[in-house]
């Protein structure tokens, strides 16, 4: 403003003239640059209200957004901590669960583990007991079969003194016959000596001691020393005479000696006869008590063949190792029906398993038979080993509690059969020896018991012509021992 009015005060003439265009122009302009500066300045602000709007909606939206985002989230988390709570509560109900199980079965394993003991030790203890009544059974039988074995010699040797007794007997009647015959000899010499009498003051007690002879000899026997005292004058008198009544007397002390002796023999036959029916009493109560006995152990022992190996047949394998020769050779044996010889395929089959005849070597070699058993007589050591193996196992007097011989099953070729020992020796046929080896009775009716023949030898009969070559020249030994290596119970198919 001060410029303007200088420059209108510079020139009076011409300037004052434009003065109120430019005013109006200036106010144009400024209006203009009002205008212009208010749309500016209102574009600019509704640029900037549009922008605080937009803005403000926009964090609206996001502000939601998040709300909903952290809303969302959270219910996710909520839901996530439920499963997880929902998931621990299901995690100790199931290992609640799982413990009640756990302490369940262990309870149950505990009841089991006790029963199963428990069955256990009754078991093996009813087995002790069962094993310890099968010994003492069995050491009865035994011993009953002995006292029965010896009940029969010893009534052999009372039938042998019976039948002595009553030849004897027969021979007293004899002699009782002849003394009768000699007593009324006597009788007739002492009625014709009765008139040598009459001068005595003993004749009365002469002619009493005379009837008592006729009636009853064994009275006048026994009266004989107070006859004596009366006769001993009379009788002086007649040997000074010479008579023969020394000799009557002789006669019929002999007489009453042979009388004493026929009343000593009948008291013993009747002893001998009474001995002899106590015996046979005692004999047929242990005969049917030994009957009993053994038809239990042939139906036990069948039935433990029936458990262990079934109803057969049954077939065992014998491995033999010769000295000379690495290679083995072997043989296959059938054993007899279970039904026939229960006892004897029990005792072999469990021989068998238990591996008893082991390092056992072949004992003789004949003609007719190789006998095989636990001997060894080519190393002290093994015989040694051997017997004590038989000897732990209650061999030594025989594995066999009965022998159980059967026509049957004959002692044919190539046959296994114990000994008369009942084993555990046995032996193979080589021939046919039904006709010596079987049972029989005697001619006075005595039984013997033949062997006990076992099983067939089914395969490999083509070794014992090689074991019978090793035979000593002079003597029933092999000249090299071959030993038994193995025996097993095999399955054949038939």
């Amino acid at each position: 403003m001060a410029s303007s009015k200088k420059i209108a005060s510079g020139g009076e003439t011409g300037v004052m003239i434009d003065e109120p265009n430019k005013a109006e122009k200036f106010g144009r302009g400024m209006i203009a640059i009002v205008f212009v500066a208010g749309g500016i300045f209102g574009a600019a602000l509704g640029t900037g209200l549009a922008s605080y709007i937009l803005e403000s909606e926009f964090k609206n939206i996001v502000t939601k957004l998040k709300s909903d985002h952290s809303s969302a989230i959270l219910e996710i988390r909520s839901n996530y901590n439920n499963c997880l709570t929902n998931l621990s509560d299901e995690k100790i109900s199931h290992h609640e669960e799982v413990v009640k199980l756990r302490i369940h079965s262990d309870r149950n394993e505990r009841a089991y583990q006790r029963s199963l003991r428990e069955y256990l030790e009754e078991t093996n203890t009813a087995y002790s007991y069962t094993n310890e009544a099968l010994e003492k059974a069995s050491t009865r039988l035994r011993a009953e079969v002995e006292k029965y074995q010896s009940a029969q010699l010893r009534l052999s040797q009372v039938e042998e003194m019976l039948k002595g007794t009553r030849n004897a007997i027969a021979e007293s009647v004899k002699e009782l016959k002849a003394s009768n015959d000699e007593r009324d000899l006597v009788k007739d010499r002492l009625q014709h000596f009765r008139s040598a009498f009459d001068a005595t003051e003993n004749w009365n007690v002469v002619t009493l001691r005379e009837r008592s002879v006729t009636t009853n000899f064994n009275i006048f026997a026994a009266n004989w020393m107070r006859l004596k005292k009366s006769w001993t004058a009379e009788i002086l008198k007649e040997r000074n005479q010479g008579s023969g009544i020394t000799e009557i007397i002789e006669q019929r002390d002999q007489l009453a000696r042979q009388v004493q002796l026929t009343k000593e023999k009948d008291a013993l036959y009747d002893e001998i006869e009474f001995t002899s029916k106590k015996n046979e009493k005692e004999r047929v109560y242990w005969e049917t008590t030994a009957k009993s006995m053994i038809n239990k152990i042939k139906i036990r022992h069948r039935k433990e063949v029936l458990e262990d190996f079934g109803p057969g047949p049954f077939f065992v394998k014998l491995t033999f190792a010769f000295q000379d020769s690495p290679e083995t050779e072997s043989i296959l044996i059938e054993l007899a029906p279970l039904d026939l010889i229960p006892h004897t395929v029990h005792t072999f089959l469990k021989m068998t398993t238990k591996k008893l005849l082991s390092q056992a070597t072949f004992l003789l070699a004949r003609s007719h038979i190789l006998v095989l058993g636990p001997q060894d007589s080519y190393n002290v050591e093994n015989d040694a080993a051997l017997t004590k193996r038989m000897v732990s196992e209650g061999y030594s007097d025989g594995a066999l509690l009965f022998g159980e011989s059967t026509s049957e099953f004959p002692h044919t070729q190539y046959t296994v059969s114990f000994n008369k020992r009942r084993g555990p020796t046995f032996y193979i046929n080589l021939i046919d020896n039904s006709n010596h080896h079987h049972s029989y009775y005697t001619d006075d009716g005595s039984f013997v018991e033949g062997d006990t023949c076992f099983g067939t030898i089914v395969e490999g009969v083509n070794v014992l012509p090689r074991i019978l070559s090793m035979k000593e020249r002079d003597g029933e030994r092999l000249e090299k021992a071959v030993y038994l290596v193995n025996s097993e119970v095999v399955t054949v198919n038939m």
